[in-house]
């Protein structure tokens, strides 16, 4: 759950510079593709989002027992 609430806190505060640039929040749904991302952005997003994502699938994996039958 804390993890869960650090990668929202994350996603969501920005880092510097960032301003209200008036248009939807959607917008980049039908905007073109970036000419480039970022080295700083790649790594961020790896390292914040496949533990999380490890996370995730440990919780919901099912419980499997390694018990010999007797």
């Amino acid at each position: 759950m804390c993890f869960t609430l650090l990668v929202v806190y994350a996603s969501l505060y920005p880092f510097t510079g960032w301003t209200d640039n008036g248009i939807s929040p959607f917008a980049f749904l039908s905007a073109p593709k970036p000419r480039y991302i970022t080295e700083f952005d790649l790594l961020t997003n790896v390292l914040g989002y496949c533990p999380f994502g490890a996370l995730v699938v440990l919780a919901l994996h099912p419980r499997i027992s390694a018990r010999a039958p007797r």
